[in-house]
């Protein structure tokens, strides 16, 4: 997950943003986003997905490796996104 929180470091300081600006745009806390790319916090799937969308950014581009584990996880779990 490094590369991930490497990742959206530089997608933040690319956009021009502080931590504080990039967690006010998205509705999260400054901890919270702080926490995140410093790799002390995974971060939930609608939290990534909320900066991912801040920064203008795929899920899949911004979250490459979490991407890929969803995928492998409901191929392997045959998930279809039904209920």
């Amino acid at each position: 997950m490094k590369k991930e929180t490497a990742r959206l470091r530089e997608a933040r300081i690319k956009a021009g943003l502080t931590i504080q600006e990039l967690a006010d745009a998205a509705g999260l806390t400054w901890s919270n986003v702080q926490a995140i790319e410093t790799g002390r916090l995974p971060g939930t799937l609608a939290t990534k997905t909320k900066l991912a969308d801040t920064l203008r950014m795929s899920f899949k581009e911004l979250w490459p490796d979490t991407y890929r584990e969803m995928t492998e996880l409901m191929v392997t779990k045959n998930w279809r996104g039904k209920k």
